[in-house]
């Protein structure tokens, strides 16, 4: 019994040891260290889970300045489109560094909102504060998404001129092969809004050379051929396309409708109009 007691009461005195501790050790360390502490410690567990959401929070309140917590608080409620929520503390992170967050707030309103005037203020901004830097936001290239938010806008001369900034650029400095394909796509689509098929055919045609599994140049390239009234080759770029889209080789996000989203209806619609065989 005697030594039930005497366990007993060496772990308890080993707990208050180990107790005084970890709070000597938080309390040597600045507000910033104890939020990045907290910030380390948020990674083991699941986005958006209330274990990661809980250690976001204290590494917040550790230092109202440390932006990486507010920014990685907002991507599970941007994710879950409580956007109020989200940019509430996406609008903080930027507040606090524009240059490493001003990229993914335009990607959320470019992809997820459809802030399209918004998204370009961002992205606009971004290169602004970064001169002599290629940005690229969330992964993109800086004039891609330029080129993109324009497009969406119908802002068709501006988004002519960002595409092909972003294609020069990146051809002159890493090859062709490096180029982001749907560069050629979306230009393609703005040269058709420009009066431009044969353009677009040839942006086209150098995103399948590039990439010959791009199911929505197959089918863009089909509905130029028909405007062209080269009924023969339309049918056929169409069928292309619909075995690939049918392979599963097309553009698609879980979170979010792409511009200019191609659907199996698509294609298939297009086939019955050109009464292909």
């Amino acid at each position: 019994m005697k030594a039930l007691k005497y366990i007993a009461l060496s772990l308890l005195s080993l707990a208050l040891l180990l107790a005084v501790l970890i709070w000597s050790f938080f309390a040597s360390l600045t507000p910033r260290e104890r939020a990045e502490f907290w910030f380390v410690q948020q990674k083991g567990y699941p986005q958006g889970s209330a274990a990661e959401q809980w250690r976001l929070e204290r590494a917040i309140r550790a230092d109202s300045s440390f932006a990486p917590a507010f920014m990685e608080k907002s991507v599970s409620h941007n994710k879950r489109g409580q956007f109020a929520v989200g940019f509430a503390l996406l609008d903080h992170a930027v507040e606090i560094d524009p240059v490493e967050y001003l990229g993914y707030r335009g990607f959320v309103k470019l992809y997820m909102l459809r802030d399209y005037e918004g998204a370009l203020r961002d992205f606009e901004r971004l290169d602004s504060l970064t001169p002599g830097v290629r940005d690229a936001p969330w992964g993109e290239d800086i004039y891609y998404v330029l080129g993109l938010a324009c497009k969406q806008r119908g802002d068709w001369e501006r988004a002519l001129h960002y595409f092909s900034r972003s294609i020069e650029e990146t051809t002159r400095e890493q090859g062709e092969d490096w180029v982001e394909v749907r560069n050629f796509w979306y230009r393609a689509l703005v040269r058709l809004a420009l009066g431009d098929p044969e353009g677009a055919l040839a942006d086209l045609d150098t995103a399948l050379r590039l990439f010959p599994r791009f199911t929505e140049a197959h089918f863009w390239r089909g509905k130029v051929l028909a405007e062209l009234e080269r009924s023969e080759e339309a049918c056929a770029a169409a069928a292309g396309a619909l075995e690939l889209f049918a392979a599963g080789q097309y553009y698609s996000d879980k979170y979010y409708e792409l511009p200019d989203q191609l659907y199996r209806s698509d294609i298939e619609t297009f086939l019955q109009e050109l009464s292909c065989r």
